[in-house]
């Protein structure tokens, strides 16, 4: 059974808040605050991808903090800007470097720490927004399907799920997994579908991000059926590359600001 990369649990952290974002994009900046390491991880598993570098960036006034806007300087062959005390001032450019969390790259990694079948190809409900994502073995017998969805806490996002899922048939019965904390509570989704914050489903480990597959299978299964799929080895398994990454609890402002 192929297993999903493990990486360090605020890194995780780090990928579910940027999954809220209107754009997952995040700043140099901001990577470098997290910790030395926790970019280059990210990158290096394809999680983020190089979009660009900021056009704005802080400066310290009187009044606090203000964004100033980068304008290119031919004789820097860099962005900057003009300050009257500092003269030409010019960010380093690691710190403005632009990355998107590779949302196609999220999908395989949760569809593997899964374990699902009919993964091959997720199938976009709402652009951008969610996913069918593979079928997931509740017993020997049974499976159902699986969904991703993000931003699930806004009322837009959650009614084009519900008109996507009202028009599917024969894929009925499925669990939404969300990266939302508080998805917007709903009295009953088309198809009989439950959904399951990403942060319910999480495994018991303070060091490691990784998914507890019977808390995902809980919804359908009896105690008793429960106790047994454990004592199968129906979790999945992760393998472990956290590459020693330590830091400092998780600053989500993201390149949008937020």
């Amino acid at each position: 059974m192929t297993r999903a990369i493990a990486f360090p649990r605020l890194d995780g952290d780090f990928i579910l808040a940027l999954l809220e974002q209107v754009k997952p994009i995040a700043a140099g900046e901001v990577l470098e605050e997290l910790s030395t390491q926790a970019g280059r991880v990210l990158i290096n598993l394809g999680a983020l991808l190089p979009n660009g570098a900021a056009r704005t960036t802080t400066m310290a006034c009187d009044d606090g903090v203000k964004f100033v806007n980068l304008d290119w300087l031919p004789d820097r062959n860099a962005n900057g800007y003009f300050d009257a005390a500092d003269g030409v001032v010019v960010p380093d450019a690691t710190s403005q470097a632009l990355y998107r969390l590779n949302l196609s790259w999220w999908l395989s990694w949760l569809a593997t720490a899964l374990a699902l079948t009919n993964a091959g190809r997720p199938t976009e409900l709402v652009p951008g927004q969610a996913w069918d994502i593979g079928d997931l073995w509740i017993t020997r017998q049974r499976k159902v399907p699986v969904l991703f969805a993000r931003r699930l806490h806004l009322d837009e996002i959650a009614e084009d799920l519900r008109s996507a899922l009202a028009k599917r048939i024969g894929r009925n019965g499925g669990i939404i997994l969300t990266s939302s904390r508080q998805p917007l509570a709903t009295v009953a989704w088309p198809g009989s579908h439950q959904v399951m914050t990403i942060c319910e489903a999480l495994a018991n480990d303070g060091a490691t991000f990784g998914i507890d597959v019977n808390l995902v299978r809980s919804p359908y299964l009896s105690p008793s059926i429960l106790r047994t799929t454990s004592r199968h080895s129906w979790r999945s398994g992760i393998q472990h590359e956290t590459r020693g990454c330590h830091r400092r609890g998780p600053d989500c402002r993201m390149a949008d600001g937020s």
